[in-house]
């Protein structure tokens, strides 16, 4: 447990967004992101650092932040977001939603992070849903190609 501001960081916790397993795999779900852009005749996004910690606090955010009033995606940040809860691919709902997908395939977005939350703390209007997926999206700089970030996580995570 990590504290910063008096509030606790659970970095161990495996169902939290920002724990190591779930980091990797939320950059798979940007190489399935980057296909289905590819697909579409578009450029794959790369990913930012801070679109990735964005997408991380999105993640825990709206995974716990709704369980009291009707669930709608957080405007924690002024890059777009996409939230999706209860699906084991967020893309599946996205894809079937006009703003979403729109958001997901405009052109113009060349960066983004995504965030996975799991467990039976993910709640939304009393409901268990076990996942909340975020995908953030933006135009900015300091960009890195998928396999850069698994390279630098990998270096990180497995020194000796």
């Amino acid at each position: 447990i990590i504290k910063k501001d008096g509030k606790e960081v659970k970095i161990s916790d495996p169902n939290d967004a920002n724990y190591i397993d779930s980091v990797y795999n939320a950059l798979d779900f940007i190489t399935e992101y980057n296909s289905l852009r590819m697909d579409a005749g578009l450029e794959p996004v790369k990913v930012t650092y801070t679109l990735m910690a964005k997408a991380i606090v999105v993640a825990n955010h709206s995974a716990v932040a709704y369980s009291e009033t009707p669930a709608e995606e957080p405007d924690l940040f002024d890059e777009t977001t996409n939230v999706s809860w209860g699906y084991d691919d967020p893309f599946e709902n996205w894809e079937n939603d006009d703003e979403a997908n729109g958001n997901m395939m405009d052109e113009n977005v060349g960066s983004a992070g995504f965030g996975i939350r799991e467990g039976e703390d993910v709640i939304v209007n009393y409901e268990p849903y076990w996942s909340c997926h975020s995908l953030v999206m933006d135009k900015s700089e300091g960009l890195h190609t998928v396999d850069e970030v698994f390279s630098a996580l990998d270096d990180f995570y497995m020194k000796e």
